[in-house]
Order: structure tokens, then C-alpha cells, then sequence
């Protein structure tokens, strides 16, 4: 086959420069960098649409820019398209295993940042991988191109192809892009947490998503709750509902906890017995586990609450997703 050739500098998908050339088979085209290459959901080329068999990379580590040659002279390496995915998943699923995830979840007029900030705060060590992204690849790029000269020699005695095919894809394609969103963004009582906030209609997008094999269901939803707006209300209710079903899809058990952000005209006698009525109305099999009352302004006694609720709930969830995974159901 022909040697690998640059006819972009530009990637096609994240218009960043190419630095590493990879070229699709059997169409050729390689203005796709190796991150999106990664990325790729479907064996599809996002400029053809024709089906993509090999990615075809070339391991100069010492740099592979595109600048100042038409071609790579370096020996290039086939590899399937579905090898790299594979990769991919269990790249995530390995850093998904040491870390919580937990989502705040709500109407759109609830201010859910606000609330999670203020529950972390105190607690957590906040690292926004998002912030730093490209000074950690750098880091990791540096990392990668150490190891690989180093080793390059004990590679070549290995035999196995599954290690040594695994080495390449973790010497050549950077997961952070593909990572980021899973990793810890918090340190809270001894564990490692990333929570996320999202909008109703933004979460369900990611139920939805958890169809496709890179799906990630939370070990833990927070669902905030205004119980003096009726359509919050009626929107949470439908929300556990969608979120029930989709869980026991997965033969996964929903640990999810209400909060309720009360207001300056909060009644807790009145609050009660809206909660009644609703779960009577309710199926007992979508109840929360846990209906919290809060204020918007949370002290340290909330706050500390909160989070040992949390972390007690993401260890039972593990544990009882374990317990499954051993038992077959």
C-alpha cells in the first residue's frame, strides 16, 4: 500500500492542525487527526461516507508533522478501524471503575451549578480537566514519546500481538478528548467523583446515547426539584419515570435522590403533603431512594449531609452493580 500521504493540514472534524497523520482505507483520505480518529462512532469516513476497513498510522513519535513533506518515509501500520474503537471503550470503562459519576439533574430554571458548587466546595478539590486540556496532553504527548523510545527495543521482543497492538494505539491516539468527561473533577471523603450538571432535556439526550456500547449510565442521579412550580414538578415526576424504565433496560438499579430547593415561601407541612399526593400517585417501583428539603443557600450542616448521602449511595451502587455482573443477571 501506499505511503501515508498529508492532504490537509486541517482536521475535517475539529479544524485543528494535524500533527499526526492517519489515513482511512480503503478511501484514503487523512485529513482527520488521530484524537477524532478515535472518536469515531461509526466505521464511516466523515468525508465520503464510504466504509472504513484499516486506519493506516505512522509511529515517528519524534514528530510527524505535516509541514515541509508531502509524505511520511517511516513504515506505516495498519490497523482496524474496530481494534481502535475497542480501545476506546475500554479506556473509558477503566477510568469510569475509580471514579463515581454523579449528575445533578433539573428543570431548566433551576440554577443547578449553584447548587452543586455549593455542595463541593467545602469538600471537594475541584480539577477541571476541561481548563487544562491541551497542557495535559502536552504532558502526556511528552510522556508517551519517552516511553515509547525507551521501550521500543523490549517491544520488538514481544510476542504478543494483543500487548504490543495495545501499546501502539496508547503510544500513537490520545484519549483525553475522549476521557475527559468521566474523569474526577472532585475528591470527596477519600473517593473520586466527576458530577456534572445537566438540564432535563439535555440528560435525556445522554440516556438515550447509553443505546450505543460507549454508553455511561451514573451511578448516582440528583435530581433537583422545585415543588412550588407545577411544571418542574410535572417534569420531575415524568423525568423519573423515563429514567426508571431506562435503568431497569440496563438491568440496573436507579439510586436517585430528590432534592428540593426550597424558596423563601417554603412550608414544610405543605411540602409533606405535596409529597404524599405525589407518590400515591406515583408507582412505588419509581420513587426516589432518598427526598431531601434544602435551602438555595446551603450552610455546612447541609452541605456535609448531602455529601455523605452521596457517597454512601455511589458505593451502594457499585457494590449492587458488582454483585450483578458476578451473578449473570
Amino acid at each position: 500500500m501506499e505511503s501515508l500521504v498529508c492532504y490537509s493540514r486541517t482536521c475535517c472534524i475539529c479544524f485543528e492542525e494535524i500533527t499526526k497523520v492517519v489515513e482511512l482505507f480503503p478511501c484514503h483520505h487523512s485529513n482527520i487527526c488521530a484524537s477524532c480518529t478515535c472518536q469515531l462512532e461509526k466505521n464511516i469516513c466523515p468525508t465520503c461516507r464510504q466504509e472504513v476497513d484499516l486506519v493506516g498510522v505512522n509511529f515517528d513519535l519524534r514528530g510527524t508533522n505535516c509541514e515541509g513533506s508531502d509524505s511520511l518515509s517511516h513504515p506505516t501500520t495498519f490497523i482496524p478501524l474496530t481494534f481502535i474503537q475497542e480501545y476506546r471503550r475500554q479506556t473509558i470503562r477503566r477510568l469510569v471503575a475509580s471514579t463515581f459519576q454523579v449528575y445533578f439533574v433539573g428543570s431548566s430554571g433551576i440554577p443547578l451549578s449553584n447548587v452543586a458548587s455549593q455542595i463541593f466546595e467545602t469538600f471537594a478539590v475541584e480539577l477541571d480537566p476541561k481548563l487544562d486540556l491541551k497542557e495535559r496532553k502536552h504532558h502526556f504527548e511528552v510522556q508517551r514519546r519517552r516511553t515509547f523510545e525507551d521501550d521500543s527495543t523490549q517491544q520488538s521482543r514481544n510476542n504478543n500481538e494483543a500487548n504490543s497492538l495495545e501499546y501502539l494505539l496508547e503510544a500513537f491516539f490520545d484519549m483525553n478528548e475522549c476521557t475527559w468527561e468521566y474523569s474526577a473533577n472532585a475528591f470527596v471523603k477519600g473517593s473520586l467523583i466527576r458530577f456534572k450538571c445537566f438540564a432535563f432535556w439535555e440528560f435525556l439526550r445522554i440516556l438515550r446515547s447509553t443505546e450505543v456500547s460507549d454508553g455511561i449510565l451514573p451511578d448516582l442521579i440528583v435530581t433537583c426539584v422545585d415543588l412550588c412550580n407545577e411544571k418542574c414538578f410535572q417534569e420531575t415526576i415524568e423525568m423519573q419515570e423515563i429514567m426508571t424504565e431506562i435503568y431497569e433496560r440496563h438491568k440496573r438499579k436507579l439510586y436517585n435522590v430528590w432534592l428540593h430547593i426550597r424558596g423563601p415561601q417554603y412550608k414544610k407541612k405543605q411540602t409533606e403533603k405535596r409529597l404524599e399526593r405525589v407518590f400515591e400517585s406515583m408507582p412505588q417501583v419509581v420513587w426516589p431512594c432518598i427526598t431531601l428539603v434544602v435551602p438555595k443557600s446551603l450552610s455546612t450542616r447541609d452541605s456535609t449531609n448531602l455529601v455523605d448521602i452521596i457517597v454512601r449511595r455511589c458505593i451502594k451502587s457499585r457494590q449492587r452493580l458488582f454483585s450483578d455482573e458476578i451473578s449473570g443477571t
